[in-house]
This record gives structure tokens, sequence and C-alpha cells, in this order.
């Protein structure tokens, strides 16, 4: 198979990185940061940008790899946008 670009990895692991942060410090922007703040930020907010940044080098390496990663490739973009709007929930 052909090798695909890794730009899509990139952006999932970015994309990841910036969702971990406004989980874990959205709140204080909007002054309700509250005490458990420090807590979301060590735990929740390290866990899922260590998971987006696994998840986006391995969306990378297969990419390179030319396998694909599932059937039916509908898109990274359509991912990551349903990734933004599940953090909301």
């Amino acid at each position: 198979m052909r090798s695909r670009s890794p730009v899509p990895g990139i952006f999932i692991g970015i994309g990841g990185v910036v969702l971990a942060a406004w989980i874990a410090f959205g709140r204080a922007l909007f002054g309700i940061a509250g005490e458990l703040t420090l807590v979301y930020a060590l735990t929740l907010g390290v866990i899922y940008a260590v998971l987006q940044v696994f998840l986006g080098r391995s969306v990378a390496r297969t990419a390179q790899a030319g396998t694909p990663a599932a059937r039916g490739d509908t898109g990274h973009a359509v991912r990551l946008v349903g990734l933004a709007r599940c953090s909301w929930a």
C-alpha cells in the first residue's frame, strides 16, 4: 500500500493536548475554578493528554506504513470534531 501523510496524526495529538488543557483549566477562564481544578489538571488533564498523544502517534505511524486504521476511513477531521463535542459532556 501507498504511504500517506502523518499530518492528521499530528493534528490529533495537538488537538488532544488542547482539549486536555480545556478539560483541566476551562473552568478558570470563566471564574469558576474551585478547589478541584488542580486535581483535574493533575489527573484528568494529564491522562487525557497522554492518551491523545499516543493516539496521534499511532495514527501517524499507521498512515506512514500505508495500512488503513479502520474499515471505511471517514476522515480524521470528523473524528477530531466528534472528540471536541464529546469533551463538552
